[in-house]
């Protein structure tokens, strides 16, 4: 049995994988349908004090741009709407679901952490760009969430994400590359599959795993993400310290140019780069704020 069937049949057993916290199941039960009260809610989600913790962190970051400081759920609620608040709440609380307890796994999580909320930020920045608007409360989350299927591999499959990482800095090549070439399919698939068995909302699950293949979907949030996660590469904040540098000129000469391009969602030259050039101006700020999400258990987790 060679590599890529070994890994098919352990990932068989992803049932094996923890589950949402009970009261995250609850909350995304509860929100999803039309019979809890907007007090029920706020009560579910303030009886848990480590997420309530994280979720005003998050709330109170300068991705939000609130005026006045969040002090609780309700007042989260009020200011931000229900589904930001699950979203949020969610975002915040899995990375920390996953830990194997006493493994510290192969990746830097700061590094990690600076990487998903950058592209978290700016995923929701490029609303304006691909807006679908059944969806813009999803546009943050998914950002945070984009490269779940990493932690998966560095806590469950270590033998493999070891054999990845190797193959990355011996052939300077993508994550996905070298996946795809060692496992047939990449932490973008199993970050899926994970989400879906999570019963996360569909229009999530489809920007995530689709992340790095867009043309694939007519999701405009899995288009926002794939140019976020882009532009965090640009910035110099990858998700993993071993993987090899993007710039607009190596973006522009890759493969995936044609397939955007086939697919009309192809940003020209002079777009990018504008929202690189942007985003550089701007980055004494964003680096302030991605040290803000990191003061607590939020980004350590991670």
């Amino acid at each position: 049995m060679n590599l890529a069937e070994s890994f098919k049949n352990k990932l068989k057993r992803i049932d094996d994988l923890p589950t949402l916290p009970t009261v995250l199941q609850k909350i995304i039960e509860m929100t999803s349908g039309n019979d809890a009260s907007a007090q029920d809610i706020i009560d579910e989600m303030s009886a848990d004090q480590s997420l309530t913790a994280n979720l005003l962190k998050v709330a109170n970051s300068p991705v939000y741009g609130v005026s006045k400081r969040i002090e609780s759920i309700r007042q989260a609620v009020v200011l931000l709407g229900f589904q930001e608040v699950r979203n949020i709440a969610l975002s915040a609380s899995v990375f920390s679901t996953l830990e194997v307890a006493g493994r510290r796994g192969t990746f830097d999580r700061p590094v990690f952490w600076a990487h998903s909320y950058l592209v978290g930020y700016i995923t929701r920045d490029l609303y304006k760009q691909f807006p679908e608007p059944r969806s813009q409360a999803s546009y943050f989350t998914c950002g945070l969430l984009h490269d779940i299927g990493k932690v998966v591999l560095d806590q469950y499959f270590m033998r493999e994400f070891f054999m990845i990482v190797d193959a990355i800095r011996q052939h300077n090549v993508s994550a996905c590359t070298a996946e795809r070439d060692l496992l047939t399919m990449t932490h973008a698939d199993i970050g899926g599959l994970l989400l879906e068995r999570w019963k996360l909302p569909a229009d999530q699950v489809t920007a995530v795993r689709e992340h790095h293949t867009p043309w694939n979907t007519p999701s405009k949030l899995a288009t926002a993400l794939y140019y976020a996660n882009q532009l965090a590469f640009m910035l110099g904040y990858g998700s993993m310290k071993e993987e090899p540098p993007v710039t607009l000129d190596s973006f522009y000469a890759s493969e995936d140019v044609a397939w955007l391009d086939e697919k009309g969602i192809l940003l020209p030259r002079e777009v990018l780069s504008a929202k690189f050039e942007e985003l550089r101006a701007d980055e004494e700020h964003l680096a302030k704020a991605i040290n803000q999400s990191a003061g607590d258990g939020v980004a350590t987790s991670a």
